[in-house]
């Protein structure tokens, strides 16, 4: 699962809706969930209450091949300056 492409936290309440960047897609949600939202937090214990909302169709094919090409044009972008 990749942070910010396919899994988006908030804090509670705050988000009434987050889409796919890549594909627009509408998010399923969890609200107040209590966990780590970051590698670091997870890593130290922390957890804190927040709102989840994850990608419908993460792993599918059609969704990994769209956030590739994605990527590649942002590298495109930040090279060719």
């Amino acid at each position: 699962m990749q942070k910010g492409y396919d899994a988006f936290y908030g804090e509670p309440g705050k988000v009434e809706e987050m889409r796919c960047r890549i594909c627009n897609t509408v998010c399923s949600v969890e609200r107040n969930v209590l966990g780590p939202t970051v590698f670091a937090s997870a890593m130290a214990g922390q957890h804190s209450y927040h709102d989840q909302f994850i990608y419908p169709n993460t792993g599918k094919r059609r969704h990994d091949e769209a956030l590739k090409l994605f990527a590649v044009q942002v590298l495109i972008l930040l090279f060719s300056r």
